[in-house]
């Protein structure tokens, strides 16, 4: 998939959620800063800004409005706040699907009659 490429967020999707380390002194607890927070889409303000409903390593829930959306390609560290990025398994789906719809678009394109 190209870097310039965004895969959409939709209400419902699954993301992994990256806080950030004040978020303990709020009560967010994190066992291990390199396992992401499960996280789930329940607002869509842009393919680059979400609401969430995230999971913490203690199981507790917590709510983020306006969470930055690290898309594939995007520097991580521009986000001091947290962010919510895609699991590898979604970016990986995402790929083969812009590879077979790019196929059938070449296959559609040589048809002759």
């Amino acid at each position: 998939m190209p870097e310039d490429k965004v895969i959409v967020p939709t209400v419902g999707r699954k993301v992994y959620f990256r806080p950030p380390a004040n978020d303990v002194a709020h009560g967010f607890h994190v066992y291990n800063k390199d396992q992401p927070c499960d996280a789930t889409v329940v607002y869509v303000h842009s393919e680059r800004m979400v609401n969430v409903l995230i999971v913490d390593h203690m199981g507790n829930q917590h709510k983020r409005t306006s969470v930055p959306f690290n898309q594939p390609g995007d520097d991580a560290s521009q986000h001091q706040s947290g962010y919510v990025e895609w699991m590898p398994f979604q970016v990986g789906q995402a790929k083969v699907n812009a590879l077979e719809l790019g196929a059938a678009g070449r296959a559609a394109g040589s048809t002759t009659y």
